[in-house]
């Protein structure tokens, strides 16, 4: 029997001339062959110690590998939660009949979205910015009065700038900004909804319900009456952000508030006039600002 024969047997001479320069057992094969030329025994041996190979190799780097991306396919993304919270709040009134209004508002975190309400007078001509960045109307009320209109920003300048509001018939108007850290800056707002009523409710509740559709959410609400009351206040578990804004010469209640809703489905937002004495007419918004999703593929996750 030839040394060659050894060769022969391993099939591709290349790949496994490779694993016996890290494997030792080439040499005493070799010697096995010399002294036995005992072809089949030397065969055997080698043959052996390529399933040996085979089997550690598998168990060591194959087969983990594929239980990883067996797994990777049955789900295939991991969405974490990027814990919603309220920033800041500010909120201004202009003190006579004029087209413009504006005042300061200090965003801090990341994943920034800014909302802007602003209430009172006609919805004409309104154009409202943040740090000189045009916003974007989520929704309004202009069927009845009071008028109310809501806006958004994503990604907002971090630090204290301006909001700037201005409308074309000159007037008295009051407005509120909120902003969230750890929102959906790619699909910053879920639901919206509006309500108004002429009359008012019973008892001097103004509401708005509505139903959220994703989990871990903010709503946020507009709200403004037809006439000044010694009491604002909120009653729904919705918490009031701002300050109460009290202007126009006829009369106008006005604010904005929160709510964290964990689980999706339906919220209300609700508002007590008086202590629940008179009733006014108002108009109120409903919108749902989503939190932020941090998506990352499970083969990462597991590794």
């Amino acid at each position: 029997m030839k040394l060659n024969f050894i060769g022969n047997n391993r099939g591709n001479w290349t790949i496994w001339s490779v694993v016996d320069f890290f494997f030792p057992i080439k040499k005493r094969l070799r010697m096995e062959a010399r002294s036995f030329y005992d072809g089949a025994r030397v065969s055997r041996e080698f043959y052996t110690f390529r399933a040996l190979y085979t089997h550690c190799f598998y168990s060591l780097f194959i087969t983990p590998i594929k239980d990883i991306i067996k797994l990777h396919r049955l789900n295939p993304i991991l969405a974490q939660r990027g814990a919603i919270a309220f920033d800041a709040a500010s909120s201004a009134e202009n003190s006579g009949n004029t087209t413009s209004l504006s005042y300061s508002h200090t965003c801090t975190g990341s994943n920034l979205v800014l909302l802007v309400g602003l209430m009172g007078g006609n919805l004409t001509g309104i154009g409202i910015t943040y740090n000189s960045v045009s916003m974007t109307t989520v929704t309004s009320q202009n069927a009845s009065y009071p008028p109310t209109y809501l806006c958004r920003l994503v990604n907002p300048a971090t630090g204290a700038n301006t909001v700037a509001a201005s409308w074309t018939d000159s007037g008295r108007r009051a407005s509120g900004a909120i902003s969230f850290s750890g929102a959906n800056t790619t699909t910053p707002i879920g639901t919206t909804a509006t309500f108004f009523s002429t009359a008012g409710n019973s008892g001097g509740v103004a509401t708005v319900t509505a139903t959220t559709d994703t989990n871990n959410s903010f709503v946020v609400d507009v709200l403004c009456n037809t006439q000044v009351t010694s009491t604002l206040a909120t009653t729904g578990g919705n918490t009031q952000r701002g300050q109460r804004l009290a202007f126009n010469s006829s009369g106008y209640d006005a604010s904005m508030s929160t709510l964290y809703k964990a689980t999706a489905g339906s919220v209300t937002m609700s508002w007590n006039f008086d202590g629940g004495t008179s009733n006014r007419g108002y108009s109120i918004l409903f919108a749902e600002v989503h939190e932020a999703l941090s998506i990352t593929s499970s083969f990462f996750q597991l590794l």
